[in-house]
């Protein structure tokens, strides 16, 4: 015998909806993440290419430009409080998927009773 099964209840609809969105903010921090540590890196490439071209610098008239360390400090700490940011965000939504399991199992639980 087949049963239809029950619509969600508005605490499942809700969470279906704060998990959609946890995702869409995991991924927005994962993207702003890979940037800042892409240009984190790139700064200090900058860097460690500038300090070791002092001499060849000089001789050859090019002009390396270096970055301050105040600027690799203010990356640096973006860097950090973005991963912070989706290490929260991933928490949370690893907290909403055991919420949306256990809900998902009692369901299931409910219609095998029926």
């Amino acid at each position: 015998h087949w049963s239809l099964p029950r619509a969600l209840s508005r605490a499942e609809l809700a969470a279906r909806e704060e998990l959609g969105g946890l995702e869409a903010r995991a991924a927005s921090l994962q993207a702003q993440w890979q940037a800042l540590a892409g240009r984190a890196r790139r700064l200090c490439e900058e860097r460690r290419a500038g300090a070791g071209q002092g001499v060849a610098r000089g001789a050859v008239g090019v002009r390396v430009s270096s970055v301050p360390p105040a600027q690799l400090e203010k990356v640096h700490d973006a860097v950090v409080g973005q991963y912070r940011g989706l290490s929260a965000a991933r928490a949370a939504l690893s907290s909403l998927e055991q919420q949306v399991g256990r809900a998902a199992a009692e369901r299931t639980a409910e219609q095998l009773e029926r």
